[in-house]
């Protein structure tokens, strides 16, 4: 590997607030507690799987620097010090797979992570006993890319950007008769920047529906957006913008955002190395003239 790109190399951190002691997405300011990966590798889209008297069970996407591809893996944080207790991959294919999505029906989990480079979106349901997966069903042949079922009014809607415009400012709608079927498109929605990629689940608060959004505007991951999502009596949905989140602390940009049994989580962007990456990015300009 050329040194260059070693010291341009990347990871994502993990933070972890509990509401009760004052985190709220809104806030003017979040306070959380980070949560590390091993050097090789790093953790982004976290989702809450569950949490229980010790422990906060949390899916994301696994990158591991000499695999280069994500992979589904579960993490154990204990609750009391926020440290990572284990790591298990649950799902590894020969594409990119990220955003393992959660879906919760009566007693049963089904994830449908983002896998576009397999060209679809598939569901799969999760036995906790065993960590499997198994395929359910194709919600969509489209090339989506972080997708996220919500319910809105009694209907069955999936919010989802696509390849090639992921980034961009078009977010189209779906609807499906039935919450685990085939999703086809209804609406499409321009926004008026780069803002319409997920960012985790669509979530109540109040008699407000809240959608987080990634920011894209400069380049992937540089920070939340929250909208409000409303549907008038004609069916037709319309996003709002609410507010922006910039990087938290010393990180330059996050991308996900979830909560779930009174903790909230969040991925945090950072250099691996960044004080030889500023050196570098100052030598460059240097010699650039």
């Amino acid at each position: 590997m050329k040194l260059f790109d070693l010291i341009r190399r990347y990871k994502w951190d993990l933070g972890i607030a509990l509401k009760s002691e004052g985190h709220s997405y809104n806030a003017p300011e979040w306070n959380f507690h980070i949560v590390k990966a091993p050097k090789n590798k790093w953790y982004a889209d976290p989702f809450i799987l569950d949490v229980t008297a010790d422990n906060i069970i949390v899916l994301v996407e696994e990158f591991t620097y000499n695999i280069n591809r994500g992979r589904l893996a579960k993490l154990i944080i204990d609750k009391k010090t926020y440290k990572l207790k284990s790591e298990k991959i649950i799902l590894d294919l020969s594409t990119h797979l990220s955003f393992p999505a959660i879906l919760r029906m009566r007693e049963s989990v089904y994830i449908y992570p983002e896998n576009s480079a397999s060209g679809k979106n598939t569901l799969y349901r999760f036995n906790p006993n065993n960590d499997n997966l198994v395929v359910v069903n194709t919600l969509s042949d489209l090339p989506l890319t972080d997708a996220i079922i919500t319910e809105i009014g009694g209907h069955n809607y999936l919010f989802s950007t696509k390849i090639p415009t992921q980034n961009s400012n078009e977010l189209t709608i779906y609807a499906s008769n039935e919450k685990m079927g085939s999703y086809h498109p209804i609406q499409s929605i321009c926004l008026p920047d780069n803002t319409a990629r997920s960012a985790g689940d669509i979530f109540v608060d109040g008699n407000r529906i809240i959608r987080p959004a990634q920011n894209c505007n400069g380049g992937y991951g540089v920070g939340l957006i929250f909208q409000e999502v409303t549907k008038d009596s004609n069916g037709h949905i319309a996003i709002k913008e609410l507010f922006r989140k910039s990087p938290y602390a010393n990180y330059i940009g996050m991308h996900t955002y979830n909560q779930y049994k009174d903790y909230v989580i969040v991925d945090l962007h950072a250099r691996r190395y960044p004080v030889l990456h500023k050196l570098l990015l100052t030598i460059k300009r240097i010699c650039n003239g």
